[in-house]
């Protein structure tokens, strides 16, 4: 299977502009089962780096809220068994502190063996913090929300635009806002995936 022109800017991105930032990431070499991440991951959790030295996926599963888990495990699944493009997945991570915060985590196979079975996967975190959640468990946030939205036609379908790197809603033409996994029912509407102008900006700099 060939690939495409965007898992090759994909490629150059991860590798000149995340390997050598500030950006938190990680790779994972399946066939060991062994993580390596740059220091960054883990002390934003509050933990110290030399205990998640030659560990396996395990050490940071283990870390996941136990409503997390199974859809997190699900979506890497659906990556390494060809489903889906990328890894991508919102989710709650124990601090050390005990208390939980949310990363967001994206991911992809840079090597595949002549089956097209992954190899190793690389990706970068993101700390979300408990800042969109609290909003997002505010009522009057979401009612806010809603009401900027684009009214449907009358008799026409209501449809939102999702963007699929970041996972934020299209509000307005340059508004997009992120609601958490547990409140993505407050938008019933069909849901049309494409890409906001940021993602596009970091993607396809060449574009700007």
């Amino acid at each position: 299977m060939g690939r495409t022109d965007f898992m090759e800017k994909l490629d150059a991105f991860m590798e000149k502009e995340l390997i050598h930032s500030q950006f938190a990431w990680w790779e994972w070499d399946i066939r060991i089962n062994r993580v390596i991440c740059n220091d960054l991951k883990v002390t934003m959790l509050g933990y110290d780096p030399k205990d998640f030295t030659d560990v396996g996926y395990q050490a940071f599963t283990e870390l996941l809220h136990p409503m997390d888990f199974e859809r997190t495990m699900q979506a890497m699944r659906d990556h390494l068994e060809n489903r889906a493009p990328l890894y991508q997945i919102d989710y709650r991570i124990l601090k050390k502190d005990g208390t939980y915060t949310w990363y967001m985590d994206r991911g992809y196979a840079i090597d595949r063996d002549e089956n097209n079975k992954p190899l190793r996967l690389r990706g970068i975190v993101v700390n979300l913090g408990l800042e969109m959640e609290e909003k997002a468990k505010d009522a009057g946030y979401l009612s806010q929300i809603r009401q900027r939205l684009p009214s449907p036609a009358s008799g026409a379908e209501h449809i939102v635009t999702l963007c699929s790197v970041c996972q934020r809603f299209r509000i307005e033409e340059l508004l997009w806002v992120r609601v958490p996994h547990e409140f993505d029912q407050a938008f019933p509407e069909r849901i049309s995936h494409g890409i906001c102008p940021d993602c596009i900006s970091t993607l396809y700099p060449e574009f700007d």
